[in-house]
């Protein structure tokens, strides 16, 4: 071994496994095994098949190596390296080449810069890549064995759920919890974008709904907003920096995932049915629903790779004459999404069922990408990419029409085939999230809030109620439960805008 260690270039192999084994360990708990060993094995084939190919034209197992160690260098971090040269959107296409133009120049002179060095000195780097390439394997491996002999945190919104009495209501109506993502109040969108949103409330109130001008969410992050709403609890957040640190909200996975909504209406014979791009113990996400909304599991384990971060999400196109890179059709899937979303529940709501529902369902949208122009009608992708990411507030407002429209049609449909009977909750998870008009202001948390009830008696509402206040009000409600409210509470956090996973 010790000799295998001196002489062979065996560096390059240990490189993707270090990578996946780094990840599987930042990311505990939330990449399987199997994943993680699906994922290694297909970056070490990549990785041989590679090797083979530059040892055939360069004569040199070190020589092939060493330029196959630079290669793989920015394959798995290109994220980072694309990132130091495009800060925004403006002239991306340009920025790309030269980013990419820049990583082969690099690779380059360090494979000439090994190639001029003396036989001894080459076998010296190779024996040092060795060693330490080892050394992080074993540094890695350890703290995953320290992690798991860790013992489980106690979740601590466990106990702030579990104060209800069972009590029963003779009739169990469906019950509808309908997320549009960060749509914000008519209040709040006059003041922060002075447009006026009132058709929608006046659209509502003709229907029965009671509408809550001032409610707040209680958190301005999605993951936030939905476990906290799914645990009608708070999070325990008291480090709002680290709180939106990537482990952190992986954790909001975890409580969506086990989440004690589902548990209480299961106990009341419900089933539970799930219309969203989250994971639940009684109910998986939508088929079609898939990691791009969420990293999770293999995606975190390809996320900042230049397969995720280029080849999967551009195309190189030559539209207008000039030879740039254009988004590829990924880029309308949240759009693809709604439009599914939107038709399934429709016709979920004509089936009949043996017993009540309660339904789940999150739409992505207004929250951008932006697909839309004033006219309704969709963007091309090089242009929905640009309004988006120069969040440009007039596109918010086209995407707010289209999920009005939206959820115009779900509640005619939902009405009409329940014969009204249903109990609909219409709530945006968080307002409107722009660094240039709402950022550090509390408008970030003023979200659209309705609630039908069918016996049209709002008495436990309030003008000012939170989310978490609202679905325990619902409950209450819709079950016979004696929830207490909590005091209303939004918290603001603190965010990098240009990462992916607060999006």
């Amino acid at each position: 071994m010790p000799q295998i260690i001196k002489t062979r270039s065996i560096f390059i192999f240990l490189v993707p496994i270090f990578y996946v084994i780094r990840l599987y360990r930042r990311y505990w708990g939330y990449v399987k095994w199997d994943a993680a060993l699906e994922m290694t094995c297909v970056y070490l084939l990549i990785t041989f098949v590679v090797f083979a190919i530059t040892q055939a034209l360069l004569g040199s197992r070190k020589k092939a190596a060493v330029l196959c160690l630079s290669a793989s260098a920015f394959f798995y971090f290109w994220s980072a390296w694309q990132g130091f040269f495009i800060r925004t959107e403006e002239h991306f296409s340009g920025k790309l080449f030269l980013a990419m133009a820049a990583a082969l120049a690099v690779i380059v002179l360090i494979s000439l810069i090994f190639n001029r060095l003396e036989e001894k000195k080459q076998q010296r780097t190779v024996y040092f890549l060795n060693l330490l390439f080892i050394v992080y394997l074993l540094f890695e491996v350890g703290l995953i064995i320290k992690r798991s002999s860790d013992p489980k945190k106690e979740d601590k919104l466990s106990s702030l759920v579990n104060n209800t009495s069972l009590n029963t209501v003779t009739t169990k109506p469906d019950v509808y919890l309908i997320v549009f993502d960060e749509y914000m109040g008519t209040r709040g969108l006059q003041q922060a974008l002075n447009y006026d949103n009132s058709y929608v409330d006046s659209f509502l109130k003709q229907h029965g709904f009671s509408v809550q001008t001032n409610s707040r969410s209680n958190y301005d992050l999605t993951l936030y907003s939905t476990a906290s709403l799914l645990n009608t609890s708070y999070f325990p957040v008291t480090n709002a920096r680290r709180a939106v640190g990537v482990p952190n909200l992986h954790e909001s996975f975890v409580r969506i995932y086990n989440n004690r909504l589902q548990d209480v209406f299961t106990e009341h014979g419900y089933q539970i049915r799930n219309y969203s791009m989250f994971d639940m113990k009684d109910g998986h996400a939508l088929q079609y629903s898939q990691a791009e909304f969420f990293p999770y599991n293999i995606s975190l384990l390809t996320e900042n790779t230049f397969y995720d971060v280029v080849l999967r999400r551009y195309r190189l196109s030559t539209k207008g004459g000039k030879l740039h890179f254009a988004p590829g059709v990924h880029y309308f899937q949240s759009y693809r999404y709604n439009e599914q979303l939107a038709k399934d529940l429709i016709a979920d709501a004509a089936v009949k069922a043996s017993r009540p529902s309660f339904y789940y369902v999150h739409f992505y949208t207004p929250h951008e990408p932006f697909y839309f122009n004033k006219n309704g009608r969709l963007l091309s992708a090089d242009s929905a990419l640009y309004v988006s990411d120069h969040s440009v507030p007039e596109f918010y407002t086209y995407n707010l029409q289209y999920a009005s429209r939206k959820m115009f049609e779900v509640v005619k449909a939902i009405q009409n085939c329940k014969k009204s009977n249903a109990i609909i909750v219409v709530l945006g998870d968080h307002g409107y999230r722009n660094n240039n008009l709402t950022l550090n202001s509390p408008l970030r948390c003023a979200n659209l809030n309705a609630i039908y009830f069918p016996d049209q008696d709002y008495r436990a509402l309030y003008d000012s109620i939170t989310s978490v206040n609202a679905v325990r009000t619902v409950m209450n409600k819709a079950l016979g439960t004696q929830y207490q409210l909590l005091p209303d509470s939004s918290q603001l956090l603190v965010q990098d805008p240009t990462d992916k996973m607060l999006q």
